[in-house]
């Protein structure tokens, strides 16, 4: 195995652990301020998502459809956050529970590519 095979499914694994927290922290709270105001460690967390997004893009040079639908997660991670109040809380709740797994999507379908045959 080439080792720009190797890298490719470690930045893969670390997409999908992170997208995978990230996840977990928004389906384990469901209060405005819980969503409106997210600890360091989750935009942390967000950051580097997007920093191996982008490295990935950088040093593969290949783009696949489902590239940019952590743009989808990313957004229902950062919009509830300015526009969460007491009388909308639920719609902005399920919209994070739901779009931030369109962080993981890319991630698997990455490992569905990764492990055809060629």
């Amino acid at each position: 195995m080439s080792s720009k095979t190797v890298f490719k499914i470690l930045i893969t694994v670390a997409l999908i652990v992170i997208g995978s927290w990230i996840v977990w922290y928004f389906w384990s709270v469901d209060t405005v301020e819980s969503v409106a105001i997210l600890p360091f460690y989750l935009t942390v967390l967000c950051m580097v998502y997007v920093g191996l997004q982008i490295s990935k893009r950088l040093i593969f040079k290949s783009q696949n459809w489902w590239d940019w639908l952590y743009y989808l997660g990313l957004i229902s991670v950062m919009l509830p956050a300015y526009m969460i109040t007491q009388e909308n809380v639920g719609i902005y709740s399920f919209m994070t529970d739901y779009g931030t797994l369109f962080l993981i999507i890319p991630a698997l379908m990455d490992g569905w590519e990764n492990t055809k045959g060629k």
